[in-house]
């Protein structure tokens, strides 16, 4: 592990949201990832590009940055990407169409949560329970 994943690593740690879930190195970059953010250093030209989970609040997202920048050493420049998502067969989708995904399984979500919600409401409204 080079000295920047160890950075990106304990800086993950120190903030409170999750570890490294992946990290390679693909040629000229080192890849990082952990459930919310996604890394992409530059060995060459020292740059650090990061993208943030849909679901990361654009203040939270910008106190991170704030916070990466102070503690990770030897990086020019930290540029802010496109957010990121996952579908269900693990492809990244970013920008628009991740939001658009995301709103659309959140919204699923919560209609799902209501519906069981509902059963269970007329469940102990409705059905005769066993004496003892």
């Amino acid at each position: 592990m080079s000295q920047i994943t160890k950075d990106i690593s304990n800086s993950l740690k120190d903030l409170g949201i999750g570890d490294v879930i992946n990290c390679k190195k693909l040629g000229n970059n080192y890849i990082v990832n952990s459930e919310y953010i996604l890394f992409n250093y530059n060995i060459e030209q020292s740059n650090l590009y990061v993208s943030f989970h849909v679901s990361v609040r654009p203040d939270a997202s910008a106190g991170y940055i704030l916070y990466l920048q102070e503690h990770i050493k030897n990086v020019n420049n930290i540029f802010v990407m496109d957010s990121f998502y996952f579908d269900k067969d693990k492809n990244i989708l970013s920008g628009k169409e991740a939001y658009k995904l995301y709103d659309t399984e959140k919204e699923q979500i919560i209609f799902d949560l209501f519906i069981a919600d509902r059963a269970q409401k007329e469940f102990l409204f409705h059905v005769q329970g066993f004496s003892c």
